[in-house]
Formats: C-alpha cells, structure tokens, sequence
C-alpha cells in the first residue's frame, strides 16, 4: 500500500471492516483499604459491569448511518458478532480470528488487503451493542454498533469517529471512505442476515 495515495490507503484499510490496532481502554484505579481480599471482591465486581465507550463527538470526521433488517436480532447479533466469520461475507476480509470469549478487552485480528491488524473490543452489551476502538495510519478511531428491535425488524445503528494528523489534513477525502464503509458494511449485513432468515 505504500504507493496508494492517502485516501486509497484509508478507505482500503478501513472498508467492510475498520481494522485498527489494539488499544485497551484503561481501568480504573483501585482506591481501597490495601487488604487483598477487598481489593480482589472489587476487582470482581468491576469486572462483572458493562464498560461503556461512546465515539469522539469532537473528531473532525464521525459518520452516522442505519439500516433496516428483516431478520431476527439473534440472526443480526450473531452475523456481527462471529468475527473469525466475518470473511464468509464481508468481501474484503481475508481473514478474522477472535480467541477467547466475546468479552470487553478482547484483542481480535483480521487481514485485509495484505494487512494484518489486531483490534480490541471496548465495550458489549449482548445483543444489542459493541463498540471496538484503535489506531492505524496515524488514525485514532472508535465504532460503535447499536442494534434495536423495531416491530418485525431490527434497526442496526452504526456510528464511528476519526481524528488524527491524516484526519485533520484531509477531512473531506477521509469523510468520504468513511462514509462509504459503513454503507458498505450495512448492506452486506442486511444481505446475508435476511439470507439466513429465509433459508438462503
């Protein structure tokens, strides 16, 4: 990719995917009494809470989009949530492998284009919501996916945010991959989950 002109490498790197390198959110600091066994009942429980994470609404390129699906929530949730799967109908995916459990802090990792990348889950809230964030290309970005059941459909909500030297030098041009991704990456999910829901 070394000779794609910037926004070719960006849009190359993020559609159908946006793979970013790994960056663990950090935790919070333990303020107790010192004893071990308070320390380990609130390292438990905290780690029984939802992390929450939200898009920068200060980064000069956010993209918003929805789609309608007719597909059951479980369908959609678990399409999404397969990452090691994710190549079966995200075109541009050569590869995707999460080991462990879907869980906040879990590293995944994917090839697109001949580039390998790790990830990191941020937030999850079955079946309703993920969010991952990472940097790649100078490229500091959060994706957060909200699905919602409406009636006899499911609406699914993407939203992610970029900020960043190459952000900033040229917004317009990095609006635009992104914008194009997620509608990307929206279609193929609503093609394969209302596949599956009608037996295709």
């Amino acid at each position: 990719m070394g000779g794609l002109p910037l926004f070719t490498e960006v849009l190359r790197a993020d559609v159908l995917g946006n793979p970013y390198i790994a960056r663990r959110m950090p935790m919070q600091e333990d303020r107790g009494n010192g004893s071990t066994s308070s320390k380990s009942q609130r390292l438990a429980n905290s780690e029984n809470k939802i992390r929450t994470m939200d898009i920068d609404v200060n980064a000069p390129v956010i993209t918003r989009d929805e789609i309608l699906i007719d597909a059951p929530l479980g369908t959609i949730w678990s399409l999404q949530t397969d990452i090691s799967s994710w190549s079966e109908w995200l075109p541009d995916i050569d590869a995707s492998t999460l080991e462990g459990p879907l869980e906040a802090g879990r590293v995944f990792r994917w090839q697109t284009y001949g580039l390998s990348i790790e990830s990191t889950i941020q937030e999850i809230d079955a079946p309703r919501r993920i969010v991952w964030s990472g940097l790649a290309q100078g490229i500091t970005a959060i994706h957060a996916w909200t699905m919602t059941p409406s009636e006899d459909r499911v609406l699914v909500h993407t939203e992610e945010s970029w900020d960043g030297e190459p952000v900033r030098a040229q917004p317009e041009e990095m609006q635009q991959a992104l914008d194009g991704s997620l509608r990307a990456w929206l279609q193929s999910l609503k093609h394969k989950a209302e596949a599956q829901a009608q037996g295709r």
